[in-house]
């Protein structure tokens, strides 16, 4: 049996540059509405001084929620049920520590700012998760990664039931 942490790594690294991203979406959409319409993102001191710390923030909490064990042994509807959810919670709780600023926004913008973050998220993270978790499904199917098994049984018996699980076709 071949290692099976790289495919979590990639499940890590998928995550991160997926918070990237969004986070460089919903800056993007703040400056277009609230600063300049043409401003450069990357010149805006906010985004700068924030991108390093969304992301890892976003990677952080999905670790406290368990998202990063073994991913040969997850069921993706389970992992969008659980990202949406998690998503949500996690973007609520971005904007109400970190980007209420009762200034600078008003309550339709907050709005449309919240769903878009979540959106933005949400569907970025949840498409890299279901490209790993392909990915995995297509290696254990064809056997590259299984899982160490034992087998009790008389020496016929034990032989008939190797025989079966090795020459299985994949369901």
């Amino acid at each position: 049996m071949k290692t099976k942490a790289p495919e979590n790594y990639l499940y890590i690294l998928g995550d991160l540059f997926a918070s990237v991203i969004a986070w460089f979406l919903f800056v993007e959409a703040f400056n277009s509405v609230y600063i300049n319409h043409y401003a450069d993102v990357l010149k805006n001191d906010y985004f700068v001084r924030t991108l390093p710390v969304i992301p890892i923030l976003w990677v952080v909490f999905y670790f406290v929620f368990d998202f990063y064990k073994d991913v040969y042994r997850q069921s993706r509807l389970a992992v969008i049920v659980k990202t949406f959810v998690v998503t949500l919670v996690g973007v609520s709780f971005l904007f109400l520590f970190f980007l209420r600023r009762n200034d600078m926004f008003d309550l339709r913008w907050m709005f449309r700012a919240f769903f878009f973050m979540f959106f933005a998220q949400f569907l970025l993270v949840t498409l890299f998760r279901l490209m790993t978790l392909t990915r995995a499904s297509r290696k254990l199917k064809s056997g590259k990664v299984g899982f160490n098994t034992i087998i009790i049984g008389s020496d016929d018996n034990a032989l008939k039931l190797y025989r079966e699980v090795t020459q299985a076709s994949s369901s």
